[in-house]
């Protein structure tokens, strides 16, 4: 899987209250299953969240995770 950074904006990209998140999506083409990659660290912990889905993960659940994710690290 080849993977790109999405649109480094604070909702996607940025420092968490503690911590750092960085979003990656797959470079196209796209199979028939789409994968996004959430990379969180909070302090000396470091997770991955990982979605996939045929036909295309969805951008807010997908990014509501993400933040759900970094608030229970930090």
């Amino acid at each position: 899987m080849t993977a790109r950074r999405q649109d480094p904006s604070p909702a996607r990209h940025g420092t968490a209250r503690h911590g750092t998140v960085d979003v990656f999506a797959e470079a196209p083409p796209v199979g028939d299953e789409e994968v996004r990659v959430g990379c969180i660290q909070s302090g000396d912990v470091q997770a991955a969240v990982f979605q996939s889905r045929k036909g295309g993960v969805a951008t807010v659940p997908f990014h509501q995770t993400v933040v759900l994710q970094s608030r229970l690290l930090g």
